[in-house]
C-alpha cells in the first residue's frame, strides 16, 4: 500500500513537471526571435546611418584636413593598422594614387572582434583631432572618428 502511494505521488510529481518543462522549452524558443529582432534592429540602424552618411568623404580627406569634417557622418573603407586597446584602433586608409596611406584614430566599443590587417568599413562621426604618439614615438595629431558601426 505504501509502495502504491509512493508511486502515485511520484507519477503526479512527474506529470506536474512536464508542463513546466515544455514552458521552459517555449521560453528558450522565444529567446531566439528576440535575438533575431535585435540583429534586425541593428541592421536597420546601420542602414539609417548609411543613408545619412556622406560617402564622398574618404579617410585620406579626413587625415589631410583634420578639422574640416568634424561632425560629419562618414562611411570609409580602411584596414586595421593596429589595435590600441579594447576601445580604439588605428585605421590605415588609402585612395588610389596616394603614395602613403592616411592613419586615423578610431574610437570603437568592441575592438576585440577585429584583427590587424582586416579590411573594414568604418561608419561613424568625425571627431576633433586627437593627440598621441606616432609609430616613431613622436607627438602627433591624428584625425579621429567615433565608429558606430563596423563591417
Amino acid at each position: 500500500m505504501v509502495v502504491v502511494a509512493v508511486a502515485i505521488v511520484w507519477a503526479l510529481a512527474t506529470c506536474s513537471r512536464s508542463p513546466s518543462s515544455s514552458n521552459d522549452a517555449a521560453s528558450v524558443a522565444t529567446s531566439s526571435p528576440s535575438a533575431t529582432s535585435a540583429a534586425q534592429g541593428r541592421q536597420y540602424d546601420e542602414q539609417q546611418f548609411l543613408a545619412s552618411a556622406d560617402k564622398s568623404i574618404s579617410g585620406p580627406m579626413i587625415a589631410r584636413d583634420k578639422s574640416k569634417y568634424v561632425g560629419d557622418s562618414v562611411a570609409i573603407a580602411c584596414t586595421v593598422a593596429s589595435i590600441i586597446d579594447e576601445n580604439s584602433f588605428n585605421a590605415q586608409c588609402a585612395q588610389r594614387g596616394d603614395p602613403v596611406p592616411a592613419i586615423i584614430l578610431v574610437d570603437y566599443d568592441d575592438t576585440v572582434s577585429l584583427n590587424k590587417g582586416q579590411a573594414v568599413r568604418i561608419m561613424g562621426t568625425v571627431e576633433e583631432p586627437a593627440q598621441g604618439l606616432d609609430a616613431s614615438g613622436k607627438q602627433a595629431t591624428f584625425a579621429a572618428v567615433k565608429a558606430q558601426f563596423i563591417e
